[in-house]
């Protein structure tokens, strides 16, 4: 009996050794399903969400890209003009800003209404918005509004499927420049407000290129304004790249809102030139480009000496339009000045500088020009750190033998207070 006992309890240890059994193994896998089934759902959303949010960050990245090169460019270049793909004249009750109807011959615009861009495996469509924007009149309670008082731009990046679309818009506003409050009287109003009109942009006629000797340095110009529309000054510039760089860019001084002509003079024989004019508000505080025309001037007809095109430029900030003063009132920089010539010309040539309307010479005034490389005669004015140099526009006149030459050739450059980079203005022409 007793064996009978122990021989029992043998095959009962000997069982509890043997492990699990097929069912149990089976009930422990369903069990493990059961609990592991809704976390495979969050795990799934987890990484969705995190797919989705670097998704959106890309976007993000992409539309203030695209806004920060709208701001990078000069004020009267911000807009589209009209045969551009995806232009629309109007967004919602909102007026595209409109450079043009059509994009002059061989300029790129730097800025497209629709493109697309692949980041990793996802493709991104950026769609750009430039709209006038208004304002009210500048005393609380004004009845006055002003109905082009700056620009905005807004960028829109688009992604997903049709039945999952995904987006972001970022936007921005485009303000002329560190020219002050916006006020506007007497151009962009509209209401019961006193004013001029509205600010238009000049309408440039086909340019005229004289007959020779002229048509060798020469150029007509010709604007009109629309109807209903003023302008506070008018600037002529001119380049020959026709996406008008700072580095090239010339410009005559203001011309007052009643001249519709201009003559452009210096012009190098043989070379093709680009035009615009550009409307001033009065105060300078919003800006109208025409339409850009192109002239080529004449051929040089002898190998006698021809004066072509002279540019005063700071040797820092390369422009060649203005410059800045320091903080403490001397000036920041010096300035280049280049003469470009055809022909066998003698020179040297020495330049003249003077405040605009005084016949007060500024420090170290004359210049000689001592330096003939390729048909360029280069002067550099040692003007930073001196002090003596009157704020405005400044007169340049190339001179031979003490004597202006005929007909004449020079340059008007802006010497500007002092202001910090962030507020200093993108105009070529404006302080």
């Amino acid at each position: 009996m007793d064996g009978a006992r122990a021989k029992a309890r043998r095959r009962s240890s000997g069982d509890s050794e043997a492990g699990f059994s097929m069912a149990e193994a089976l009930v422990t896998v369903m069990i493990l399903g059961v609990l592991t089934t809704p976390l495979a759902g969050v795990f799934n959303s987890g990484f969705t969400a995190a797919a989705d949010a670097s998704q959106r960050t890309d976007a993000v990245a992409l539309a203030t890209s695209d806004l920060a090169l709208v701001r990078s460019l000069p004020y009267s270049k911000v807009g589209f003009y009209a045969d551009q793909n995806g232009y629309e004249p109007s967004v919602g009750s909102m007026t595209t800003v409109t450079l043009g109807s059509t994009t002059p011959a061989g300029y790129v615009p730097q800025i497209v209404p629709v493109s697309t861009s692949k980041v990793g495996t996802i493709t991104f469509e950026v769609s750009t918005e430039i709209v006038w924007a208004a304002a009210s009149g500048a005393l609380p309670g004004s009845p006055t509004s002003y109905s082009q008082a700056y620009k905005e731009a807004m960028a829109t990046v688009s992604w997903g499927s049709a039945s999952t679309p995904k987006s972001v818009t970022e936007q921005t506003i485009i303000y002329s420049g560190a020219l002050g409050a916006y006020s506007g009287p007497g151009s962009d109003a509209t209401g019961s407000g006193s004013g001029g009109g509205m600010l238009g942009a000049p309408q440039l006629a086909a340019a005229q290129v004289p007959a020779s000797p002229a048509g060798e340095s020469e150029v007509g110009l010709t604007w009109s304004m629309p109807p209903g529309t003023s302008a506070g000054y008018f600037v002529v510039e001119w380049s020959t790249d026709p996406a008008m760089p700072s580095s090239s860019l010339q410009a005559s001084p203001h011309e007052s809102s009643s001249v519709t002509s201009y003559t452009v003079q210096g012009l190098s024989a043989g070379s093709t030139y680009f035009f615009e004019v550009v409307a001033y508000q009065a105060g300078g505080s919003a800006t109208m480009a025409s339409n850009q025309v192109e002239a080529t001037t004449d051929s040089s007809s002898s190998s006698t000496c021809s004066l072509g095109s002279f540019t005063v430029m700071g040797q820092t900030s390369g422009n060649t339009g203005k410059t800045y003063l320091n903080p403490d009132g001397t000036m920041s920089e010096d300035l280049t000045l280049a003469l470009d010539t055809t022909g066998s010309c003698p020179g040297p040539y020495s330049v003249m500088a003077e405040p605009s309307g005084t016949t007060t010479a500024d420090p170290g005034a004359p210049y000689v020009l001592p330096t003939a490389s390729s048909g360029q005669w280069i002067g550099t004015v040692p003007s930073a750190g001196e002090t003596g140099w009157a704020l405005g526009e400044h007169s340049f006149v190339v001179m031979f033998d003490g004597s202006p030459v005929s007909p004449p050739v020079g340059q008007t450059f802006l010497v500007c207070a002092y202001l910090p980079p962030s507020e200093q203005s993108s105009s070529q022409n404006q302080c």
